[in-house]
């Protein structure tokens, strides 16, 4: 039996908090501004997503998750969007080294420091056709299901150190993007003046801001 001992100071309270915003706040905000950018950039996506929306919610009623599941152009735009800019961490978090790993030749020592490369998976072209390509289809097959493809989309990282929060991400992320298109269309903020891919390099990758319109659905 493995007992964990939390003690409750006003220091680790202060912590626990920061984390929780860190990790569950600003990241799935940032993923919504991704979102929103390609929207804007792809409106005949946008549409198709919202015709989703419209026939398997409704335009009257809140989305609840027992929608996610008959909602498969959703999976494969929020897939997209993972696989291209949403990767907001693209080297993960950096990992060790527990013992020597014998690897295609290689030898990485025992306690080295290992950082991912998500990127280097993501933008593959013998996984991704195409993949500096915003194509959601990708992840559909015939029958306009999902088809497979989306298990190797790995923005939340992979094996036991995956992100612990991947299911609360998607779940935030289906209920606010859903609820979103239910009621506004967005558009560039002029006809000639689309928002930039350009992104900021942090501890995330961040769009840099940028100005839309959110007119009202009727």
């Amino acid at each position: 039996i493995v007992l964990f001992l939390f003690i409750y100071t006003d220091l680790n309270v202060s912590a626990s908090v920061i984390n929780i915003f860190f990790a569950g706040t600003d990241t799935i905000a940032t993923m919504i501004r991704w979102a929103i950018l390609y929207l804007i950039h792809y409106k005949h996506i946008q549409d198709k997503v919202r015709q989703e929306i419209e026939t398997v919610i409704g335009t009257s009623k809140p989305p609840s998750l027992a929608d996610k599941s008959h909602m498969p152009y959703y999976e494969a735009f929020i897939t997209e969007v993972f696989r291209m800019m949403g990767n907001i961490a693209p080297l993960s978090v950096p990992h060790g080294a527990k013992k020597d790993i014998h690897f295609r030749g290689m030898v990485i020592p025992k306690g080295s420091v290992v950082i991912p490369d998500l990127d280097s998976v993501l933008t593959d072209p013998c996984l991704f056709e195409k993949p500096d390509e915003f194509q959601p289809e990708r992840y559909l097959g015939k029958d306009g299901q999902l088809n497979g493809k989306e298990k190797s989309v790995i923005t939340f990282s992979l094996g036991r150190r995956i992100c612990l929060g991947e299911s609360l991400a998607r779940m935030e992320l289906f209920l606010f993007m859903t609820s979103l298109l239910q009621r506004f269309q967005f558009l560039p903020e002029s006809p000639d003046k689309f928002p930039s891919f350009e992104a900021t390099l942090g501890i995330a990758r961040a769009s840099k801001d940028y100005k839309c319109r959110a007119v009202k659905l009727k």
